[in-house]
């Protein structure tokens, strides 16, 4: 069969039921999440509904899945569940906070094969899609009805939601920026808006490390000079009136009853505050002197300081010991850097950017590896690049 047949039957087989099984993978946060809540407010069971749509997607999507995922895919999969378990064996003193995780973590690890699976050329548009659906669903149950129903607090300062609607912001945005879509600026500036409101400063960091990664690397621009021009000018103008524009947007998130957590630390001058992160590593850099080459074992961190270490750098050398938990973090960096080398498209470099962003920048501030489904998710979709590339054989269309 030669390359132009294999091609066009792997784009034909990426379309309709595999985009969608890997939209709902892509939107299982907040979209699914929040239908589970509704699900479950008119007694039907939201484990047994979201459960049925995967099973229906994926038994629809089965040839496309079993032409796309490899016997090595589940040798990793393997291999990450078994590094979980053996943690009970070398660390039982970790049982209980293993126990807390294990559901979370298996969950997770699947996300590894979403990214093996994932095409861009085919999957891109649905995945947007979804994206602008979550926005709009979030925005839904913020503003009516988690109110209404009494599911969610005034002033409710969540770090949960504000990380659940990241990965969305920022493929709005990128149709913002790359198809200079008007529907794709207007969820943006909502999902922003929504950010803002959850006074969380974690997800506003990694938009701007996103967008600023764009402009540099990724985003061409017809017009270099000019769109320079406007974008510094654009800059100096929110520059000037950054105080002003702070206490519009203060004005207008505190009239809705959300958090202004953020506008306020800004004039308190605590923008750069740690929230104790410091006071966190401070313990769990002190249990680490002790075991420095055991380490503490995955969970550990919770054992000793009573919560993730908010760093992932420093979660994996707790977890695994600094000279196994280095070299680890080295051999994802390596994986992370061969997938950028293997992209045969700016397109997939700005959606392994977006995967890394949500799966490894977010973890430098907050969450943990075994449940952040997104960490895996990058690691398989990095995988998937440097086997098309490898191969000479992408099932997606190089443009």
């Amino acid at each position: 069969m030669s390359s132009k047949k294999v091609l066009l039957k792997f784009d034909k087989s990426a379309e309709g039921y595999p985009a969608i099984l890997i939209g709902l993978a892509w939107s299982a946060y907040p979209l699914l999440y929040y239908i589970g809540i509704f699900a479950d407010k008119i007694g039907i069971g939201s484990v047994l509904l979201i459960s049925l749509l995967f099973m229906f997607f994926s038994i629809k999507s089965f040839h496309y899945l079993a032409s796309t995922v490899r016997i090595t895919d589940f040798l990793y999969l393997s291999i990450f569940i078994g590094v979980f378990l053996a943690t009970y064996l070398i660390h039982p003193e970790n049982k209980e906070y293993l126990d807390n995780y294990i559901g979370g973590f298996f969950i997770a690890i699947l996300y590894f094969l979403v990214g093996r699976v994932y095409s861009d050329h085919e999957m891109r548009e649905t995945l947007t899609l979804f994206s602008y659906i979550s926005i709009a669903a979030m925005s839904f149950y913020v503003l009516f009805w988690g109110k209404q129903t009494g599911s969610l607090e005034e002033s409710d300062d969540s770090m949960f939601a504000s990380y659940m609607i990241l990965p969305h912001v920022l493929m709005a945005l990128l149709s913002a920026f790359k198809n200079h879509s008007f529907i794709g600026a207007v969820f943006s500036v909502i999902g922003v808006f929504l950010v803002l409101a959850f006074g969380t400063r974690g997800p506003l960091i990694c938009i701007l490390v996103f967008c600023a990664a764009l402009f540099v690397f990724l985003v061409p621009f017809k017009r270099k000079v000019l769109s320079r021009i406007l974008l510094l000018g654009a800059l100096l103008f929110i520059y000037l009136m950054f105080d002003r524009i702070l206490l519009f947007f203060r004005d207008l998130i505190a009239s809705i009853g959300m958090s202004t957590r953020i506008m306020d630390y800004y004039e308190m001058g605590m923008i750069s505050d740690d929230s104790g992160r410091d006071e966190i590593r401070q313990v769990i850099i002190g249990a680490l002197r002790d075991n420095p080459f055991s380490g503490l074992g995955i969970c550990g961190d919770w054992r000793v300081a009573g919560v993730y270490s908010h760093n992932i750098i420093l979660e994996f050398i707790s977890s695994f010991g600094v000279l196994i938990g280095s070299i680890l973090l080295l051999l994802l960096l390596v994986c992370y850097c061969r997938g950028f080398l293997s992209c045969q498209s700016t397109e997939q470099k700005e959606v392994l950017l977006l995967f890394i962003i949500c799966g490894f920048v977010k973890l430098l501030m907050s969450g943990t590896f075994v449940t952040e489904s997104f960490f895996y998710f990058a690691i398989g979709y990095s995988v998937t690049l440097i086997r098309h590339r490898n191969r000479s054989l992408p099932n997606y269309q190089i443009e």
